[in-house]
């Protein structure tokens, strides 16, 4: 059972990694460190935005290109500290189709 789960979350990984930009592939590892859909949530990373980078397939440039573009949506970061000032509307970021804003 553990291996079968372990395998749901890497094929949906890969879709992620595939279907989904890099911004919202951040939008979603954040919503999904927060928990929650709905209203604010504070999020501290375990690790540096480097490591961070790497496991969602982009460059520490990209990540912050997107940290920006998610700024707009009222995400703030202070070091590894992250706000979503809004999950419902990250989460209506994440799910849209294309790279519009």
């Amino acid at each position: 059972a553990g291996l079968c789960l372990r395998l749901r979350r890497l094929v949906k990984q890969t879709d992620e990694m595939k279907l989904r930009s890099a911004t919202r592939r951040l939008a979603g590892f954040l919503l999904e460190m927060a928990g929650k859909q709905e209203g604010t949530a504070q999020v501290q990373l375990p690790f540096e935005k480097k490591t961070l980078a790497r496991h969602l397939g982009m460059t520490s440039q990209s990540l912050s290109r997107s940290l920006k573009t998610l700024g707009t949506l009222g995400v703030t970061v202070k070091g590894r500290h992250f706000t979503i000032q809004n999950c419902q509307r990250l989460l209506d970021y994440h799910d849209q189709e294309g790279d519009g804003l």
